[in-house]
């Protein structure tokens, strides 16, 4: 698999489908307004969202229900992306309403797959980093096996880690890869939100940018890994 036209083929897949990068910046300004209130009420930490509180800076973290909420939130969005850049890598194009659509139709395995592991990474991240990370590899292709093989949820866990564990280089190499984009994308989004309201609106751009980006290089990364058989489970 050639890791590298998987990178660049998603950067031409987005140029053209630009309506991808909508439902993570709806999802990032839906997060950061429940930051605020939760701020406000002292169960967020100021340092997220910036707003002092009395209650919240006497908080070291934010509770562990919050966190995982968040989490389901991010995951029903990446699985609209996913929708979407499965249709315009099937179709040549798509749509907002397509998108919506399709995960809506898969709503109750997309639901409980996001639950099951959102609860995985938070608990596993709050061991340490490195086990959450590990968990983040062995699931990311959970979603797009819901969207793409109508999968039930445990199965398209499965699924993932199976095609990790037997694309083992070529994952690492993707998986790698979206993190030091993760990276670059942090460090943008920290001096941005320091710059009001301007900034703060291009950071929910680079959000959605970075967020639409990642979702069709795992979706064509699936696609690439399947079209060769699974060897058989031990």
């Amino acid at each position: 698999m050639d890791t590298k036209l998987i990178f660049k083929k998603s950067i031409d897949t987005l140029k053209d489908n630009f309506i991808i990068i909508v439902p993570p910046m709806i999802t990032s300004l839906i997060i950061t307004l429940l930051l605020l209130l939760l701020a406000k009420s002292g169960v967020a930490p100021a340092a997220v969202t910036g707003v002092k509180t009395g209650a919240s800076d006497q908080m070291t973290g934010m509770p562990f229900i919050v966190g995982i909420l968040f989490l389901i939130l991010w995951a029903m969005s990446h699985s609209v992306v996913v929708a979407m850049a499965k249709e315009a890598l099937d179709a040549g194009g798509t749509t907002f309403n397509s998108g919506i659509q399709k995960a809506t139709d898969k709503s109750g395995s997309l639901i409980a797959a996001s639950v099951f592991v959102s609860i995985i990474i938070m608990v596993t991240i709050s061991l340490f980093i490195i086990p959450g990370l590990v968990a983040s590899f062995l699931l990311m292709f959970t979603f797009v096996g819901i969207i793409s093989e109508n999968l039930r949820p445990l199965d398209a866990m499965k699924k993932s880690f199976a095609l990790v564990r037997n694309n083992l280089r070529d994952s690492a190499v993707i998986f790698l890869g979206i993190l030091l984009l993760g990276f670059l994308y942090a460090f943008a989004s920290l001096i941005l939100i320091r710059v009001p309201i301007l900034g703060q609106l291009i950071s929910l751009g680079v959000t959605g940018t970075f967020w639409g980006y990642i979702s069709i290089v795992i979706v064509i990364a699936y696609h690439e890994m399947v079209k060769t058989p699974l060897p058989p489970s031990a």
